[in-house]
């Protein structure tokens, strides 16, 4: 409904690379992303005014995510933030996210910190000292860390044979988006969110790797000595 096509230049492509040990590197060539304006997000803001939560991420430029945060906020409705690829950005923009999923190379983007200084705690602090409400941290097979107004903890993971990590973030965040939607604490929802990124890189490619509800479930039940409860919601 809100695609437009400009015949000037070509659609966003991504070229991954995976090695042995499923672990990735990506090159981005933003392509027609680049060219989405704050006006796009104005021609969607009756969608955004109705929707229980906004997710953004940084493969469209800066201004068309602040404003779309922006609007959302205007609305009340809860914001999630995937910061990938990693980019600089003001902390107007950042004081606008209700939760951020970043993983910890994109934290220490953010975050500024130097190599030595630089821990999961140190960057959640320093991402809600320029505005984020909570931080979800993703660490792989490690879990999250989440931190939020009432402290920090670590949220474990499900260990499971990795394929390919390519999309584990935005599984990662879309089962968080999901999660949160349905009213679950941000603990159960990172608990649900670690599952939907664990299954994710259980396959080769982003697409196949995106779980339904049932393969989530599946992943919780064949695991249950370590799998994090969830609330009957999910």
């Amino acid at each position: 409904r809100w695609i437009r096509v400009d015949p000037s230049v070509a659609s966003g492509m991504a070229f991954i690379m995976v090695n042995e040990q499923g672990q990735n590197r990506i090159i981005v060539t933003p392509g027609a992303n680049a060219r989405l304006s704050a006006h796009d997000a104005d021609n969607a803001e009756d969608a955004i005014a109705g929707a229980q939560v906004l997710v953004a991420q940084f493969e469209s430029p800066p201004g068309v995510v602040e404003r779309a945060l922006e609007l959302a906020r205007r609305h009340g409705v809860r914001t999630i933030l995937n910061p990938a690829p990693a980019r600089e950005v003001g902390d107007d923009l950042l004081a606008l996210v209700d939760v951020i999923t970043p993983n910890e190379a994109e934290a220490h983007a953010l975050a500024g910190l130097s190599d030595d200084d630089f821990s999961p705690e140190a960057a959640a602090h320093a991402l809600r000292e320029r505005g984020v409400k909570k931080v979800v941290l993703t660490m792989g097979e490690s879990g999250a860390y989440v931190l939020d107004e009432t402290g920090g903890r670590r949220i474990s993971g499900v260990t499971v044979p990795v394929v390919d990590t390519t999309g584990a973030g935005d599984a990662f965040t879309g089962a968080l988006a999901v999660a949160l939607a349905r009213g679950l604490s941000i603990d159960e929802a990172a608990g649900y969110a670690n599952l939907g990124g664990a299954f994710c890189v259980t396959r080769p490619g982003v697409v196949p790797g995106l779980g339904t509800e049932q393969d989530i479930r599946s992943l919780r039940d064949a695991n249950p000595e370590s799998a994090p409860k969830i609330g009957g919601a999910l």
